[in-house]
């Protein structure tokens, strides 16, 4: 896949400048069933429609960063590496199931917020999910319990 043509990030809240900003990509959502990859400054992303909801998470697999997640087979809220068939819970990034060999020592991905406006994905680089708490001194994500709406108020 091509890089993303990024627009601008939305400015971040009056109430919280320090917020991550919201990015509009030139992508559209994958269909009903489907994942595309997506590039976002820099960032690649792999993202789900799944029943109608959107899911984002790093695109490549924790495991040597060489399985391309976008390709993965989805069932019962995970994605399954192609390479490694290591399990990823779609709204977490947790690691959820494969070997336990493949599994030591693979971290959990990546999740980011993602929306689709007027026909285009707009996406949050600030992490999400398991990873974040990891990482939460360098990630200002939004709780998972939020809604869209409620995050953005």
């Amino acid at each position: 896949m091509c890089a993303a043509v990024v627009s601008s990030p939305s400015a971040p809240s009056a109430e919280d400048p320090n917020a991550p900003a919201e990015v509009l990509t030139e992508f559209e959502p994958p269909q009903l069933g489907k994942a595309v990859r997506i590039i976002v400054r820099g960032q690649p992303i792999a993202v789900f429609n799944v029943r109608g909801k959107l899911y984002a998470l790093d695109a490549e697999c924790g495991h040597h960063r060489s399985g391309r997640i976008e390709n993965g087979e989805v069932r019962d809220g995970v994605v399954i590496c192609p390479k490694h068939h290591v399990q990823f819970r779609l709204d977490t990034g947790e690691v959820a199931g494969g070997s336990s060999f493949i599994r030591r020592g693979i971290r959990a991905i990546h999740t980011y917020r993602v929306r689709s406006v007027e026909g285009r994905l707009a996406v949050v680089l600030a992490i999400t999910g398991t990873a974040a708490s990891a990482e939460s001194d360098q990630s200002r994500s939004l709780g998972q319990d939020q809604s869209w709406d409620e995050a953005r108020s």
